[in-house]
């Protein structure tokens, strides 16, 4: 059940983040568009992954190590 709800919220998550993408691009040049999208999609998936998926409770800690991930995976 929870592989399932990861599914579903990452889904979501990319759905909300290429949204996020393309409003911003009506104002901003795609690099910043781009960058202010991961940025909010990466809060999105800590957020949800954490409330939803895991059902833990959010903290400062784990909120600063999910990011690492992300910071990784754009590094590589």
């Amino acid at each position: 059940m929870e592989f399932a709800r990861f599914l579903v919220v990452r889904v979501l998550c990319a759905v909300v983040t290429y949204g996020a993408y393309l409003l911003i691009l009506l104002i901003a040049r795609y690099e910043v568009a781009y960058v202010v999208s991961y940025v909010l999609g990466i809060a999105l998936a800590y957020v949800t992954s954490a409330a939803f998926v895991f059902k833990r409770k959010v903290n400062a800690r784990s909120a600063m190590l999910f990011p690492l991930v992300y910071l990784l995976q754009l590094l590589v």
